[in-house]
């Protein structure tokens, strides 16, 4: 997990460079789709976290954790969720709750057709 954490994903898709740093491959794969699809542009950290007491939390400086513990389709709607987030304040928005919920069963869904296209 530590070299993971200095790792980072660089991924290049429809011409566009964008930078996700973390600690968990699966979490790296969803964000660096959702900084895609939202056309983010600065930096985001994602981390996994043992012990959080919530689901995942967004720092407006793109700094996101997500609950270790989480089953498979939680974390992924989770980390999806907060990335709408990382788009609302990379666009100096309040976070908006209403649009991150909304936004996370869009991208879920982009997301499941995206992995699935990969392995077929």
């Amino acid at each position: 997990d530590k070299l993971l954490k200095i790792k980072y994903n660089i991924v290049l898709e429809i011409g566009k460079l964008s930078m996700i740093f973390g600690n968990n491959s699966f979490a790296l794969d969803i964000a660096s789709f959702c900084y895609n699809y939202l056309g983010l542009t600065k930096e985001v950290n994602i981390d996994t976290v043992e012990g959080l007491d919530a689901d995942g939390y967004c720092c407006e400086d793109g700094t996101i954790e997500i609950n270790h513990a989480l089953p498979k389709e939680t974390f992924i709607l989770t980390v999806c969720h907060e990335m709408v987030h990382c788009m609302q304040y990379e666009r100096n928005r309040n976070a908006c709750e209403e649009e991150a919920y909304t936004r996370e069963v869009e991208l879920f869904n982009k997301y499941k057709e995206y992995t699935n296209a990969k392995t077929n």
